[in-house]
């Protein structure tokens, strides 16, 4: 168990208000503020009405006096009438109206104006008929005006009461409007913050009880710590000696595991593991979630270099198996990686049909040796991305040796031929990317993998039908396994051992034919022939074994085996060979061998055999290749002649020929097989001179019969050979 820092709730913490709080006690603060505010207008609106009151009682008090100045006037006018009272009583009571008429009011207007336009006319018709009055008693129509003069009074007194009593309801209706929002703003003031203080109250209560029960938490998890820093430190005096193990490159995996014993003790239940990369997983396979932070931060506060350690040791490992098991210069997977692959798909299909296929780069060696390296490697790398670009989801790319691919594939038995048509032409296209166009061919053996062979069967017969896709000898060929075929093959592997065999123990032996000037008749040197002389067949003629060597890649071995004892032969017997030469057939591949001129040249000198002595006989393929061509010049500027061997059965002219590291021209023996007569002679004529014009020496094979080597000698040819000259035979 890992101790939690624990806090004890600050005040801050504990009076730290809740958003719904706030935002009652804004608006309980809104509400005390609106309050203030409408107090303050609501006084001022109080005010204007007090001042609109007052300036109306003024109008009434103004109006009570006229009112009674005005009903004094009335009683003059009728005691006047009666005769109680003279004319000179009546003008002082009309000019003590005139006097409370003029007061002026708080509203500014003089009694009269407010009086009203009813009252003023009544009294201007009184006034009228007062003026009539010269020392009589009676006007004419003052009664009249008297009598309308006393209804506008009463009428006045009516109006003062209205006013009086509208006066008295205003005062009390903006008094009730007042008290009425007084009370209610106030009521809910009080009641927003009795509900604010109460919900505070609450919540300084949980966060007291929230600190005192995470106290007492701390309490039991320092009694409960105790035992874990004791294998606290005990893992701290371990993790020296792990990086010391580490060191010494003792496993990984065991070391890892022990570690995580060690602090599954200190992780308690929450199931900590330190993987062998160097991260720390937990139960929820989550790295670093939230309920493990403290165990997290522990360990690898304490494990920072050791897992530092771990990692870089993980990615070691990891970098280790992917060179094992891939190839540098492409990225593919190397064979050891492929045949790893390969052994997984074969044990687990799930119902796909397995395709496994191996390609050979045609002429790799050549071009690599003559292009140079660099050059050969761009053209792996070209190959590769081009089998990268097929469309499979489940494929595997593999380069197991220099110039050859494989390809592992799980696919449905619809799709498969067009796979194999996808691989065919990635490894078989045209490219300029080394200068002139190129035109880049592989050989394919593709098998398609029965349910119950194994990972040994299935690289046999993937490597059986590249086999015999190669021994078609067309660049180019794609071949599926059969067992037919493999079978062909099997004996074929024979044979090639057989003859290996042969090689080993010496029942290929050389035989010499004569080679003679036509003009003299004398021997001027010997091809050198092969049989194969074995103890219970006999005498095997070439026609029979070559083949067998140029399948089975043993030709060059064939050559050095004739060079090695012909030139033993040839050291015993110089004094009888003086001047003449010995010719032995090379295999164009001989040519792209890397130490072949100075194995040549070694077996020369180690028999003490002058290099004129020896005559090479090639075919053109040979002259295909422009590293060939060099090889050659080369041989040729130490003293070995070349010759041109089966002349006229290919394409190459004479007029090329005179710019080429050639000597002697071999005629085939198909130009007299028939006799010379007619349009053969023609051509041989031709021949003859062209190869003089070329300086090229001209040896014509097959010739059986006098009459044709008279006839041969005629035209100008140099050399013959032929049963008429001497079969070939045994140098013993």
């Amino acid at each position: 168990m890992v101790i939690k820092p624990v806090q004890t709730p600050s005040g801050r913490e504990l009076f730290k208000l809740r958003k719904g709080q706030i935002g009652l006690g804004l608006a309980m603060l809104g509400l005390v503020l609106g309050l203030i505010y409408w107090s303050f207008d609501s006084y001022q609106t109080h005010d204007r009405t007090r001042e609109t009151i007052l300036a109306e009682e003024s109008d009434s008090s103004a109006l009570v006096f006229v009112q009674r100045e005005a009903f004094g006037l009335v009683v003059e006018l009728e005691e006047f009438q009666l005769g109680q009272r003279s004319a000179q009583d009546l003008l002082m009571a009309r000019s003590t109206l005139a006097q409370r008429l003029n007061v002026i009011t708080s509203t500014g207007q003089s009694s009269y104006e407010v009086a009203g336009p009813e009252f003023r006319k009544a009294l201007e018709a009184l006034d009228a008929e007062l003026s009539k009055v010269q020392g009589q008693r009676q006007a004419p129509n003052l009664a009249v005006a008297t009598e309308e003069f006393l209804s506008q009074t009463r009428q006045l007194s009516e109006k003062f009461q209205a006013l009086s009593r509208t006066n008295a309801q205003l005062a009390i209706a903006d008094r009730a409007l007042i008290d009425f929002w007084q009370g209610t703003i106030s009521l809910m003031a009080l009641s927003l913050g009795l509900i604010l203080f109460l919900w505070v109250i609450r919540d300084l209560s949980r966060g007291f009880q929230r600190g005192f029960e995470e106290l007492e938490q701390r309490d039991r998890d320092l009694a409960a710590a105790r035992a874990d820093f004791v294998a606290i430190q005990s893992l701290d005096s371990k993790i020296s000696a792990w990086n010391q193990r580490l060191e010494k490159g003792e496993s990984l995996a065991h070391i890892v595991q022990e570690i995580n014993k060690d602090i599954q003790e200190i992780a308690g239940p929450k199931e900590v593991t330190l993987s062998e990369v160097g991260e720390l997983s937990f139960r929820d396979g989550v790295s670093g979630a939230a309920e493990y932070a403290d165990v997290r931060v522990l360990l690898q506060s304490r494990l920072t270099e050791l897992i530092a350690q771990i990692q870089k040791q993980a990615k070691a490992d990891l970098e280790l198996r992917w060179e094992q098991n891939h190839d540098s210069l492409t990225g593919l997977l190397n064979r050891r990686g492929l045949t790893a692959e390969l052994s997984a798909k074969v044990a687990h299909r799930n119902g796909h049909e397995l395709l496994v296929a191996d390609i050979d780069l045609d002429g790799f060696t050549a071009f690599n040796s003559s292009m140079g390296p660099a050059a050969g490697d761009a053209l792996l790398k070209e190959v590769a991305e081009r089998l990268k670009s097929i469309e499979c989801k489940k494929i595997l790319l593999g380069r197991i040796s220099s110039d050859e691919f494989g390809v592992v594939a799980l696919t449905d038995a619809d799709s498969m031929p067009k796979l194999v048509s996808d691989i065919f032409s990635a490894v078989n296209f045209e490219t300029s990317s080394f200068g002139p166009s190129l035109q880049v061919t592989s050989c394919i053996g593709w098998h398609r993998a029965g349910k119950e062979e194994d990972i040994s069967e299935v690289a046999a017969k993937t490597g059986a039908a590249l086999k015999s896709a190669k021994l078609r000898g067309n660049p180019g060929s794609a071949e599926q396994f059969s067992d037919e075929r493999h079978s062909h093959l099997l004996t074929s592997y024979l044979e090639q051992v057989e003859f290996r065999e042969a090689l080993i123990s010496g029942q290929i032996v050389p035989y010499l034919q004569p080679i003679v000037s036509l003009e003299t008749r004398e021997v001027k040197g010997y091809e050198v022939l092969a049989r194969w002389n074995d103890p219970e067949r006999g005498l095997i003629p070439a026609a029979e074994f070559i083949p067998i060597a140029t399948q089975g890649g043993l030709l060059d071995e064939l050559f050095e085996t004739m060079l090695e004892q012909v030139c033993q032969y040839w050291s015993k017997n110089q004094a009888d060979q003086y001047g003449k030469t010995f010719s032995v057939n090379l295999d164009p591949k001989s040519l792209q061998i890397r130490d072949f001129k100075d194995r040549v040249l070694r077996t020369l000198k180690r028999y003490s055999i002058a290099p004129e002595a020896l005559v090479l006989e090639i075919t053109e393929q040979s002259l295909m290749l422009e590293e060939n061509i060099t090889h050659l010049e080369q041989l040729r500027d130490r003293g070995i002649s070349i010759a041109l061997d089966d002349f006229g059965t290919g394409y190459s002219s004479l007029s090329r020929l005179s710019s080429l590291p050639v000597d002697i021209l071999k005629l085939d023996r198909s130009f007299i097989i028939d006799g010379i007569a007619g349009n053969s002679e023609a051509m041989l004529q031709s021949i003859a001179e062209m190869a003089r014009q070329s300086r090229l020496k001209v040896t014509v094979e097959g010739i059986e019969d006098e009459p044709t080597a008279r006839k041969l000698a005629e035209i100008g040819f140099d050399f013959g050979q032929g049963y008429l000259f001497g079969k070939p035979a045994a140098i013993s």
